[in-house]
């Protein structure tokens, strides 16, 4: 009995020949996983993608500055990855300079994990949990996977839009689709990794149960966040009752090892050596709020903020917003590259975008503020709908640096041109000595006695620079008011140098 074709049967016939084509091309078996992938990229293209984006990642997050530390994780990182199945890789390791909760791995093997993160662990064994997790994903290749998926999806999609404007129709369904699809692939990737993270500490020598132990601070963390996910969670989609998994996978190896005599490292002194005078939380020194004002200490210039503005500052930029107000304005303040500048004054450098964007105006001229070379004033761009846009700009020579500024607002909202220019405007030298002088909160460590409570300790110390229930957490404690167990060491953040030797 012949039947009938689906009505959409004509529409993605040549999808489904282009995925039967590069199914039977691609799909190979993953040493690590056993599990058959259908992957697009060649390894070569892998690594050369990583490298391309290694710089980008330094310059958004920035290189933390210890050497020894970084050196401890490269050298930890190094010898998890040599016990993996592809020990050929050329991985890298790299400490990043923030405070959030992260680590993440690059297609080809570069793996970074953040100072934000060694703060919340509490020994070697975690650690090497976290990046044996970073490692599980550059072996099995998910990254290459999912970026073949998407390209599979993206480029079927696009033959069918050719074969019939009838799939025009349904390729809103097939984004969805195709979103949920990879979100699905997402969580088994991170079950693959979180697997391999196991395998990978194990083999190392580490204690594997250090993974299940650190998914359970992250669990802790999010709960004191809230509404706020932290920056692992938002990159690695959770695919719930991963540190019971985890935990059920470590304790055959542990049982096993025990039987055999075999110790498993924790190495919790070498690890707090290592992070002793670590810097804990933002970074005053790379820019801060306070009393109405951006300061950054050490470039030296500070600004006033529009009262009730929202603020973000990373490495790369600084933005402020009125997002409470419908609609928002904003402003942004950036460096601009050396080698963008090559030397030029602020009027010569907006002189060359001049030449170099003949569709935009740029209404100013060239003045001081505070005594710096500037250059202030409007720059037009056609807008959406054939219509224009217009944008506040500013470049600053302070310090022989180049300072741009650009602001939007909407019609609606007119009123915040004044405010953004007002601010920019009173952009100066800062010359306040405590500013100057600041210092960032450090990890230091004191001892702590059986039967002490968390809180208990606080008290005894007043240097300590965070509210005594970060301390609980970090310290991967139960409660502020719970006995200790036993005499123990614990991480104290403070603004002192040292606290005991």
């Amino acid at each position: 009995m012949i039947r009938k074709l689906p009505p959409l049967f004509p529409v993605l016939a040549p999808f489904l020949l282009v995925t039967i084509f590069f199914w039977i091309l691609s799909c190979a078996t993953n040493p690590a996983t056993g599990r058959s992938q259908l992957i697009f990229l060649s390894a070569e293209k892998e690594i050369a993608l990583g490298r391309e984006a290694h710089p980008q990642i330094l310059s958004e997050y920035g290189n933390y500055g210890d050497s020894e530390l970084s050196a401890w994780v490269k050298t930890l990182g190094e010898d998890m990855a040599a016990k993996t199945e592809t020990p050929t890789l050329p991985f890298s390791f790299t400490v990043l300079d923030s405070p959030i909760i992260n680590a993440f791995a690059l297609p080809g093997g570069p793996t970074y994990i953040t100072r934000g993160l060694l703060a919340h662990a509490n020994d070697a064994a975690q650690v090497a949990g976290v990046v044996g997790h970073e490692i599980g994903h550059v072996v099995a290749r998910h990254g290459a996977e999912q970026m073949s998926r998407a390209q599979l999806l993206q480029g079927a999609l696009g033959v069918a839009t050719i074969a019939s404007r009838r799939v025009r129709q349904v390729s809103n369904l097939l984004g969805t689709g195709a979103q949920l699809l990879l979100l699905s692939n997402s969580r088994q990737a991170e079950n693959e990794a979180d697997r391999l993270g196991v395998r990978y500490a194990a083999r190392a020598g580490y204690d594997p149960r250090g993974v299940a132990e650190f998914m359970r601070v992250l669990d802790r963390v999010a709960d004191r966040a809230g509404a706020s996910i932290p920056s692992w969670q938002s990159t690695h989609p959770d695919p719930g009752g991963r540190a019971e998994r985890a935990l059920e996978l470590a304790q055959p190896i542990v049982q096993e090892k025990k039987e055999r005599g075999v110790a498993m490292r924790r190495d919790r002194d070498a690890f707090f050596d290592r992070i002793d005078n670590m810097v804990f939380g933002d970074d005053p020194r790379q820019g801060f709020v306070y009393d109405g004002a951006f300061r950054h200490p050490e470039m030296g210039f500070r600004f006033d903020i529009p009262e009730g503005w929202n603020t973000v500052n990373t490495r790369l930029f600084f933005a402020a917003t009125n997002a409470a107000q419908n609609p928002s304005a904003r402003f942004v303040l950036r460096v601009v590259p050396e080698d963008q500048r090559e030397g030029r004054t602020p009027s010569a450098y907006v002189e060359r975008l001049r030449q170099e964007n003949s569709g935009a105006r740029f209404e100013g001229s060239a003045t001081t503020v505070h005594r710096m070379p500037a250059w202030i004033g409007r720059i037009v761009v056609s807008g959406s709908g054939g219509g224009q846009d217009t944008l506040f700009g500013a470049w600053i020579d302070h310090g022989d640096t180049l300072y741009q500024f650009l602001g939007q607002w909407s019609a609606e909202n007119s009123g915040a041109a004044a405010l953004i220019e007002k601010s920019v405007r009173s952009f100066r030298h800062e010359n306040d000595e405590t500013v100057l002088a600041v210092k960032p909160v450090v990890i230091r460590f004191v001892e702590a006695g059986a039967g002490q409570t968390p809180q208990q300790v606080c008290d005894e110390h007043q240097e300590l620079a965070v509210p005594c229930r970060d301390a609980v957490l970090i310290n991967q404690l139960a409660k502020r008011n719970t006995p200790l167990s036993q005499r123990q060491k614990l991480k104290f953040p403070t603004r002192q140098s040292k606290i005991y030797p």
